[in-house]
Order: C-alpha cells, then sequence, then structure tokens
C-alpha cells in the first residue's frame, strides 16, 4: 500500500506541477519564505469536490495546485501506533454513515473491510461507542472511499518533492499520554524523511502542552489554539508575551478588537477558523487578521473578492 500511494504521490505531484507551470490557475502559488506571509490554512488538507474533512492525497494536491501552501492536517494514531492524516475515527464526511438499526450487516457488505473492521471493532451492542474505536493500520487504509488515506509519513513524502509546504498540526487530544506518543511519531518521522522541522507548525491546545513539546523538541514555531481553553484575553496575553507563541488560532466568536490590537502590539499572528466566504474573509483580513483556516477558499477567491471590492469604490 505504501508502494501505491508513493506513486500515487509522483503522478498526482507531476500533475499539480505542470498545472501550476503553465498557468491553469487564477493565481500562482505563493512563492513566500515563511508560514506566516500565507493568508489561507487548507483545513483538514482543504476540499475536494464540495467533500470536506477527507485529509486526503486529493485533497492536498487539487489544493496545492491551486495555490495554497499552508496545511492544516488531522492526525491520530491507529491501534497498532501508526499516525495518519483522519478527523476522527468514523466522522469524516467521505465516510458512509451506518444505519444505526443494524451496523454489522451493513459494515459486513463492505466486503473491501468487512474482516478488517470486525477484528478491530469486535461488534458490540453500543453502535455509537464501537465506531469511537481507533483501527489498525491495515484497517484505515481498506477503508472503502472515494479519495485514497494518507499516513503521516506519505505526507512527508508529498513534502519532499513540494518542498514549500508548511504544516500546522491538529492533534485533537489534551491527554498528556495522547499527544506526546503523536509527537514522538511526527518527530522520528520528519527525521527519518530528512524534512525541515521549520516546515511544521505544532499546534496546542494549553500552555501546559506547549511546556512538554518545547521541553523535547524544537520545532521553530507554534500555534496556540483557543479551541479548547476558557482564557480571559489578559491571561492569554501575559502568559504568551515571553514564550515562542508565532500565532493564535481562534473562532470568528472568540474575536474581539481589543484582543487583535493587543496581539499585532505583540507581533503575533492571528488565525480565524473556519472562514469558507471570501466577503467574511476580506473582512477579518482589513480587521487585521493575519490568515484563516477555510475548507474551500482558494488564492483566487481572494483576488476576485479584492477586484469587487475596488469595483465599488
Amino acid at each position: 500500500m505504501t508502494a501505491f500511494i508513493l506513486v500515487m504521490l509522483f503522478l498526482l505531484s507531476m500533475i499539480s506541477s505542470i498545472i501550476t507551470r503553465e498557468g491553469l490557475i487564477s493565481c500562482n502559488a505563493s512563492q513566500t519564505d515563511s508560514w506566516k506571509d500565507e493568508k489561507l490554512a487548507a483545513h483538514a488538507l482543504g476540499s475536494i469536490d464540495q467533500t470536506l474533512y477527507t485529509n486526503s492525497l486529493e485533497a492536498l494536491v487539487f489544493n496545492y495546485s491551486q495555490g495554497i501552501r499552508l496545511f492544516e492536517v488531522d492526525l491520530l494514531l491507529t491501534s497498532d501506533d501508526v499516525l495518519v492524516c483522519r478527523h476522527s475515527w468514523f466522522s469524516d464526511n467521505d465516510i458512509p454513515r451506518l444505519d444505526l438499526g443494524d451496523p454489522v450487516s451493513i459494515w459486513a457488505n463492505l466486503t473491501i473491510h468487512s474482516s478488517a473492521w470486525a477484528d478491530n471493532l469486535k461488534f458490540k451492542s453500543d453502535e455509537r461507542h464501537m465506531l469511537d474505536k481507533s483501527l489498525s493500520f491495515e484497517a484505515f487504509y481498506s477503508l472503502p472511499r472515494d479519495y485514497t488515506s494518507l499516513s503521516f509519513s506519505d505526507l512527508l513524502a508529498f513534502m519532499q518533492i513540494h518542498q514549500d509546504i508548511y504544516i500546522i498540526t491538529d492533534t485533537k487530544y489534551l491527554d498528556d499520554a495522547v499527544y506526546m506518543k503523536q509527537f514522538s511519531k511526527i518527530d522520528q518521522e520528519i527525521r527519518h524523511k530528512s524534512v525541515d522541522p521549520a516546515k511544521i507548525i505544532p499546534q496546542v491546545y494549553s500552555f501546559e502542552m506547549y511546556d512538554r513539546l518545547t521541553g523535547l523538541y524544537d520545532f521553530e514555531d507554534y500555534i496556540f489554539s483557543l479551541v479548547k481553553d476558557n482564557w480571559s484575553n489578559q491571561e492569554i496575553l501575559n502568559r504568551i508575551k515571553n514564550i515562542n507563541i508565532s500565532a493564535v488560532a481562534l473562532p470568528h466568536s472568540r474575536l474581539d478588537r481589543e484582543l487583535i490590537d493587543d496581539l499585532k502590539n505583540q507581533d503575533i499572528g492571528i488565525y480565524v477558523y473556519t472562514v469558507n466566504l471570501s466577503s467574511q474573509a476580506q473582512e477579518l483580513f482589513d480587521a487585521g487578521v493575519t490568515g484563516i483556516y477555510t475548507d474551500t477558499l482558494l488564492p483566487a477567491d481572494l483576488l476576485i473578492q479584492g477586484a469587487e471590492q475596488l469595483a465599488l469604490r
């Protein structure tokens, strides 16, 4: 399976390079020296065919070909401790949903992976709990879907070919035992693939998580996500001013003028999630926001929005 992924990576990356070279996209790939110059971060590697959260090879290649260079990726550990690109073990939008009336018979008909699922999930009466269990690496790759699943190693292989990509991690967990194992795998893989650690931007969800990671690893930049905290603006500002937090990520509802000004005064970037309207994105940029996490927006959408604004002046 890994050999197949590598072949697909090569062929699709060649296609994306040709598309970019021939100017078949409305906005050329940005040639920036830092992820901090990027206004768009493709959420879960971006959408593909109007499908979200796929974290797939096709989403990566398509959004790269359209000029995206900053990607946020969901990372989970399989039951046998392989780091893979996946939002959750069941709720990915491109995965078929179960009719909770009879999950065993429905999944048994999906012969491509029924034995792998049966081995991993040991079907129980509580269907929803059952579906929250992690899969083995083999079962992960055997899931029936329209897109190509990626391990973190596969993602790094793409980065070896396209060295202008930056990755923001979304490791999901606050449990230190889980996220420390995840980042141990991240560190091992980037060393094995000889990928520049500066291309990986860990997203942390607590100051404790930041302290644990910086005590062991040499990542250059960190993003502090406010999604899982209940800190006041002042508490956040007091904590981040003396540590290596390059940016904060927060929902639109958490944003206010005072926070924008205070963060900018400390030279800290501000990323808002998840924004899928070009008009809203432009309003945020005009307000001083550095960038956005987006499922669907592309650089060309920002050019169109900017042109429309100029036409109205």
